[in-house]
């Protein structure tokens, strides 16, 4: 019980003091020495206590993206060559896969049925913050400010760390910054992230968990909550992120599906109602897609170049690597978890990230009838899955190996559910 204890403090500080590594510029790196801290505090502990170390099944298929990935990344350095740059760039990408398995271990080892409500009120705290500087951005914009772009104490150090777009990003603060959209220049609202897209995703996972405990503690009808799920849905708005809003929408739906006793049917409803809608729908999509054509065409361009560049065993191995086309400003392989890990690990290092995400949506599906034994535990139960048939949607269009909060956080709540599942499962 003292290592849990200990593992939930220490955690529960680094997230909310997120606003400091934020305007300090420690967001490339504090996230991943807190988890290499807790993981290396969870061993020392159990060691101590001589109990074992539980390494739950998404550990495992991290550990296994994380190794392939650096065998990729070696071969292609020593038998192909690669820029300097852009190797330190992977290895970078590589630390995330690093910290999942570490995070994952550390959370569902640490996780108990009393450390819940403390877990769920470190997200309300949060919610306060990202909710306060949200309408802190509406009120300057609204005043006439465009943008607000503030230089960390650790910027200068961009010369030695290398002048990269994710390096430059997460050593600035920008919760209001300027672009494209809807035909023309708009301000749009980020926090805590390198950018607005990933902010769009931790308001995501706030906005979810500030839910789950509202229905847990029945106040969902609360005038404080609804006001401070109002003030961070408008920062999700704010970011202009139309996958960050799009799949928060899909993921509530179904959840709501499958959290139904009769899910056939449930389905067929669904489905019915859709194929009836379906011209709206189009329309809404095709509505939806004309605010940032410019950005569509662009990713679409990255994403096809990206695959013609796999040539024979690369289609096996990958690159490793991501070099920088010619013609765009990103990385090949990028804005998109599903092509960035085709691009760089290959068939094989696909094939364990979607294992990845059907191992955890398959089994935190059929939790289902344990969960529902608890009133409590449903609605927790809920709640994670919604997080990550969310997240599951976003990584078609974004990395979660670069925005570092947001790895953390997504990171956390899959260890969380292992110990949970562990739990309901003994």
């Amino acid at each position: 019980m003292l290592g849990e204890t200990l593992s939930y403090r220490f955690w529960r500080w680094i997230v909310l003091a997120s606003v400091v590594w934020w305007l300090a510029g420690f967001n490339l790196f504090i996230y991943h020495l807190a988890s290499f801290f807790l993981f290396m505090g969870l061993l020392y502990l159990s060691n101590r206590s001589s109990e074992g170390v539980i390494v739950p099944v998404s550990s495992k298929f991290m550990l296994n993206i994380a190794v392939f990935y650096f065998l990729s990344i070696l071969l292609h350095t020593f038998f192909v060559g690669a820029d300097g740059a852009r190797v330190i760039a992977a290895m970078y990408n590589l630390s995330f896969w690093i910290m999942g398995f570490m995070l994952v271990i550390v959370m569902a080892n640490a996780y108990s049925s009393i450390e819940l409500d403390p877990f769920l009120k470190v997200f309300t705290r949060l919610a306060w913050i990202t909710g306060g500087i949200a309408v802190a951005m509406l009120v300057l914009w609204k005043t006439g400010r465009r943008e607000l772009i503030i230089e960390t104490p650790l910027y200068p150090l961009i010369r030695v760390l290398g002048d990269t777009q994710l390096v430059q990003s997460s050593l600035l603060v920008r919760p209001l910054l300027m672009d494209w959209f809807a035909s023309g220049a708009r301000p749009r609202f980020n926090v805590f992230s390198p950018y607005p897209t990933a902010a769009g995703a931790i308001l995501m996972i706030i906005l979810i968990m500030l839910a789950t405990r509202a229905a847990i503690e029945r106040k969902s009808l609360s005038l404080v909550f609804l006001g401070l799920f109002a003030a961070n849905f408008l920062g999700l708005f704010m970011t202009l992120s139309r996958m960050s809003i799009l799949a928060f929408v899909f993921g509530f739906f179904v959840v709501f599906i499958l959290q139904k006793k009769n899910v056939p049917m449930w389905i067929f409803i669904m489905f019915a109602v859709t194929l009836l809608l379906t011209p709206l729908l189009i329309r809404l999509l095709e509505y939806m897609l004309s605010l940032r054509e410019g950005s569509n065409s662009v990713r679409m361009q990255l994403y096809l170049y990206s695959l013609q560049q796999l040539k024979g065993v690369d289609w096996i191995l990958g690159f490793g690597v991501k070099p920088r086309g010619e013609a765009f400003i990103f990385p090949l392989g990028s804005h998109s978890t599903y092509i960035s890990m085709l691009f760089k690990c290959g068939i094989i290092g696909l094939i364990i990230l979607v294992g990845f995400q059907v191992s955890l949506l398959w089994r935190w599906y059929f939790l289902k009838s344990r969960a529902c034994q608890k009133r409590r535990d449903f609605l927790f139960w809920r709640g994670l899955g919604w997080v990550f048939v969310a997240l599951g949607l976003w990584i078609f269009t974004e990395d979660i190996d670069a925005p570092q909060m947001l790895a953390f956080l997504y990171f956390s709540m899959i260890g969380v559910f292992e110990g949970f599942r562990r739990r309901l499962m003994a």
